[in-house]
């Protein structure tokens, strides 16, 4: 073998090698399961700036926060992202399919109540929101608004977290069934949508998600949702927000963790809507109410 062929084959053999690792890297990807309103809210531009940094590609679907846990723990998912506050249920036991995961609070947003943005409507007391619910107020005019059909959009409080946490809150059980009729949608983006495209719609979604659109929230009990009034204490709708594990995380699944809680992901975070830890240090008192969710 001459010196040019050796060289020739030297120098092929490294490329190949720089572009196996390089390729390696590049196609390294995490699935991550769970609350469409936090994929919105801010998850997607997380996972960009983080697949920007390490090359590790996060593959983002919803399904609820429900969902995402039982994922999660049974291993069909890396990652997951949750606005259920517990893994127990009202009766303080651990659902069999959720027994190997683990929650980790990365944010806290806003329940907030969301119409087209044509109705006139602008505030809503609790109660008037538990008669909607119970089919007590049935028409727009017993509000101020127009003399049409109130159309109640929600999840089902089983696998959407924000649903579920919402019905906790007001009710004072997350499992509260409606006795309006409603239109039962799989997902906080769908939600959205039909509020945006429903002059008569009502519903119940996330701060940072509800951003994303083109949305009107209406006033909870005369306080506008903000993340002013969220980090001042004056708007009572807020819940934390967690990235949810199995309990043997991996590496991997742990370097997304530490990234969502650094402080370029915790800034994020605040960039996209939502509050980061920080910003919700006077929250923190809430978590023994919302425990009972």
């Amino acid at each position: 073998m001459n010196k040019v062929t050796f060289i020739f084959i030297k120098t092929l053999i490294t490329i190949s090698i720089v572009f196996l690792v390089s390729h390696s890297a590049f196609s390294k990807e995490l699935t991550l399961t769970g609350c469409s309103n936090i994929k919105t809210g801010f998850l997607e531009k997380v996972a960009q700036k983080y697949e920007e940094k390490t090359q590790v590609k996060i593959i983002l679907s919803g399904g609820g926060s429900t969902t995402g846990i039982r994922k999660v723990s049974e291993g069909t998912s890396d990652l997951g992202s949750s606005s259920r506050h517990s893994l127990t249920d009202v009766a303080g036991n651990v659902q069999n399919e959720e027994k190997n995961a683990k929650l980790v609070q990365i944010a806290w947003d806003a329940i907030v109540i969301a119409v087209h943005p044509n109705n006139p409507v602008k505030d809503i007391t609790s109660d008037t929101l538990k008669k909607i619910y119970d089919g007590e107020i049935v028409n727009w005019s017993q509000l101020g608004g127009p003399d049409k059909r109130i159309i109640l959009i929600n999840q089902d409080s089983t696998v959407s977290g924000f649903e579920h946490m919402f019905r906790g809150l007001i009710f004072n059980n997350p499992d509260y069934e409606i006795k309006v009729k409603s239109l039962n949608v799989n997902s906080s983006d769908t939600l959205e949508r039909k509020i945006e495209t429903t002059e008569t719609a009502i519903g119940v979604t996330s701060l940072s998600s509800s951003k994303k659109r083109t949305l009107k929230l209406l006033s909870f009990n005369g306080i506008q949702p903000t993340k002013e009034a969220l980090i001042n204490l004056n708007y009572s709708m807020c819940m934390p927000i967690y990235a949810t594990t199995n309990i043997k995380t991996t590496p991997e699944s742990q370097a997304f963790i530490d990234y969502l809680l650094s402080e370029d992901g915790q800034k994020i975070i605040s960039e996209e809507g939502a509050l980061n830890i920080k910003e919700g240090t006077a929250l923190e008192p809430l978590l023994i109410k919302l425990s009972k969710c």
